[in-house]
């Protein structure tokens, strides 16, 4: 018994895809070489590999993480998004315009080619320092149909190391499953349904129904693709005779059929009119070693119409409590179910009180509308098809849940204020938090989920960086001005960043300049698994090199406040460089700051810095001297410091309890054991190493334990030792 009016229906939009067809360029060179002469757009001083084909429309600045030279890199940049939808098989003109021959004819050299979910994105480099990705999705209004995203970076020193071509996929041929091969008495809306591909370098699927038997697609439209899924409901006419193939499409243009090339064949209606002729055709397989088969035609029994099958509501659960007042219902799909609708009510008697809510073939729908907080709904949903209705796990089987005010900063208008000063830290539980109407952009193909808001107000010109490593949720963090008639703009935004599911945004922020930052869970416009939103930790740093969920970041933080530090680079971000060794002379500053508080500064070098391999003009000479002269460090030998050396573990042991102790320390005996696998007590550094532990400086490098002696002290860690030693308070 539960039902909700005024719901806005998500539709689905697929993730993104990109066809490199080889072959077609090779067969329309000619074409090719026309379009070849078509340079990229120039939009905004930024240029795009925009297809002259199609109109676009300018989605604004965007961020975006890609893999380059082995490294995870975010680099700001513009998004646009073709007006046109259509067929990607049918336009030749597109899918050569961006296969990898045509684009490096224009200056465009592939970096990398990522399998998504559902798809294919593809990044690309160009020699005037821009990068350029690529990606097809299936449209939201049409899944049958293609939209085109393009983004491009603004200009970068940055330059990838362009790989070879990666070897031929490997094909493996699949099955179809559904009508089977020689059935009668089909619906005249079937959905086709076919096992998963399990080959390498998978895209996504096409197919086509024909009413020719004869090899070909010779269907209106031809071939069309599958952007998710392995299904796809179709509309035909009554009592025909129908043939139809499957294909997966490889990521290098290749095609391999299902079972191995065979077409099926089924009539629709009452059976009167059946397939006839031999239903064998050969395999496509285009690029990849070809499968061939010679099938059997076999008739399968008469499958009469039937009403949609038994199906299940999943979101949200029965009896569920502290639900969003735009909660999102979700339920599974019902085999033959042409429509699903749905209905919200308040009163608890198995029967639909408001009204049924029409959903399409969707099986989820976002309750944008909104709800009442705490109060309590009832609703059901039901399958539908010509020939009967079925309801979600039983006839009057209602389910209900609870609802209940999101959390304080769930709206733009409630926006909890930063603090000006990083580092601080957000952990939120957003299960309640709600949905925001009129914040759709390029880093969610829905609305957001679970949406809070943050508002920082700048008094200086300055960066700070934004992170939600750690979240057990899929997030994006968009950047929003907010403009006087209250409309918003989007300054950026970042979805996945470091090849994980949550984001990263760098953000430049200038005096007196408002900033309303929106961290959201990103909706890709498909049937959630899970109830939206969950644990949000929320990163605001002074380093952009260094995650929140770092376990070293509050220490890094800590003595970046103690001006211990001023990280290992300015521009053109702040940089710590956490996973860079510690060379001896970098030592010499960490500790002689940590031992006098950050303003400390040596006395002058002098006429010499007391080392042959450290001139009076280094930057690190006083330091080093100081640090000499301390009795801390004695040198390296032969009247030689050797600066650029790293750091061991087994060194920092003696270091820091020299520092913290005075010159004159010596550890006690080091006894019968170290406490360590890896350092036996006849290691030279064994009683300094036993001692650092038994002061709670350290408990090794793994749980076995070990030490790591001989392994190098990096800065992150220099973070700890520094830290712990000298008890430097951490951040936030």
């Amino acid at each position: 018994m539960k039902t909700h009016p005024n719901t806005n229906i998500f539709r689905q939009e697929l993730p993104k895809i990109l066809l490199v067809l080889g072959v077609i360029v090779s067969l329309f060179a000619p074409s090719l070489s026309a379009l070849a002469q078509k340079p990229a757009i120039q939009t905004e001083g930024i240029l795009a590999p925009l297809a002259s084909q199609l109109s676009w429309n300018d989605l604004g600045k965007a961020e975006r993480s890609f893999a380059v030279n082995g490294e995870t890199v975010t680099l700001p940049g513009n998004a646009y998004r073709a007006i046109e939808e259509f067929n990607l098989d049918g336009r030749d003109d597109i899918a050569d315009y961006y296969a990898t021959p045509s684009m490096e004819e224009r200056g465009w050299k592939e970096v990398s080619s990522e399998p998504q979910a559902n798809g294919v994105t593809s990044i690309y480099f160009h020699d005037s320092g821009i990068f350029a990705a690529v990606e097809f999705v299936g449209c939201d209004d049409n899944p049958a149909l293609a939209c085109l995203t393009v983004w491009a970076s603004e200009p970068t020193d940055l330059v990838p190391q362009i790989s070879k071509p990666e070897p031929e996929p490997l094909a493996v041929t699949f099955v179809k499953t559904y009508p089977t091969n020689g059935a009668v008495g089909i619906s005249s809306k079937p959905t086709l349904t076919w096992a998963a591909y399990t080959g390498s370098k998978f895209s996504h699927y096409r197919y086509c129904v024909d009413q020719i038997n004869n090899a070909q697609c010779d269907a209106t439209g031809g071939w069309t693709s599958i952007w998710s899924g392995t299904s796809v409901a179709v509309t035909l006419s009554v009592n025909n005779v129908y043939y139809w193939q499957i294909e997966a499409v490889l990521t290098d243009s290749s095609k391999v059929g299902a079972d191995s090339g065979t077409w099926w064949a089924f009539s629709t209606g009452s059976g009167t009119a059946t397939p006839t002729g031999t239903i064998t055709r050969t395999p496509t397989v285009t690029g990849t070693p070809t499968k061939t088969a010679t099938p059997t035609k076999t008739a399968t029994p008469t499958l009469p119409p039937s009403p949609p099958v038994a199906f299940v509501k999943t979101l949200p659960a029965d009896m569920s409590i502290q639900q969003p007042t735009t909660p999102v219902l979700a339920w599974g799909s019902s085999t033959y179910a042409t429509s699903y609708s749905y209905c919200i009510d308040t009163v608890d008697n198995n029967l639909c009180d408001t009204n049924w809510v029409s959903n399409g073939a969707s099986t989820f729908v976002t309750l944008v509308g909104g709800l009442t907080p705490n109060y309590t709904y009832y609703w059901q949903v039901r399958a539908t098809n010509p020939q009967g209705t079925v309801e979600g796990n039983g006839t009057n089987v209602w389910w209900e849940f609870t609802t209940i005010s999101g959390p304080p900063n769930d709206t733009i208008n409630t926006a909890a204020n930063m603090p000006v000063a990083p580092p601080y830290q957000y952990i939120l539980n957003t299960s309640s938090a709600t949905v925001d109407n009129g914040t759709a952009n390029s880093c969610s193909n829905g609305l957001g989920f679970a949406s809070v808001w943050y508002k920082y107000s700048a008094t200086n010109n300055r960066k700070i960086y934004l992170d939600t490593f750690g979240t057990n949720y899929d997030t994006f963090i968009a950047v929003w001005l907010k403009n006087p008639d209250e409309s918003l703009t989007l300054l950026t935004c970042n979805d996945n960043a470091s090849g994980t599911n949550q984001s990263a945004v760098n953000l430049t922020v200038t005096n007196t300049g408002i900033y309303y930052i929106q961290v959201a869970q990103k909706n890709p416009n498909t049937t959630p698994l899970v109830a939206p939103g969950g644990t949000l930790k929320f990163h605001v740093k002074n380093f952009s090199d260094v995650s929140g969920n770092s376990p070293f970041w509050p220490y890094i933080e800590g003595i970046y406040a103690a001006n211990i530090t001023g990280g290992c680079a300015a521009s053109p971000t702040l940089m710590y460089c956490p996973t860079q060794n510690v060379t001896r002379a970098e030592m010499a500053v960490f500790l002689l700051t940590a031992i006098e508080g950050g303003g400390y500064t040596p006395p002058a070098v002098g006429a010499s810095s007391g080392f042959n391999d450290v001139p009076t003009s280094s930057p690190f000479a006083p330091w080093i001297k100081e640090l000499a002269a301390r009795g801390i460090v004695t040198g390296c030998g032969g009247g030689n410091y050797c600066p650029d050396v790293a750091v061991t573990r087994a060194q920092m042991a003696v270091f820091l309890l020299v520092g913290l102790n005075g010159s004159g320390y010596t550890p006690p005996a080091v006894g019968a054991s170290t406490g360590f696998a890896d350092v036996p007590t006849s290691h030279m550094f064994a009683a300094w190493i036993k001692e650092l532990a038994a002061q709670g400086i350290t408990g090794g490098c793994d749980a076995t334990p070990n030490y790591c002696p001989d392994a190098n002290v990096t800065r992150e860690q220099m973070a700890v030792f520094l830290s712990v030693t000298f008890s430097i308070p951490t951040k936030p």
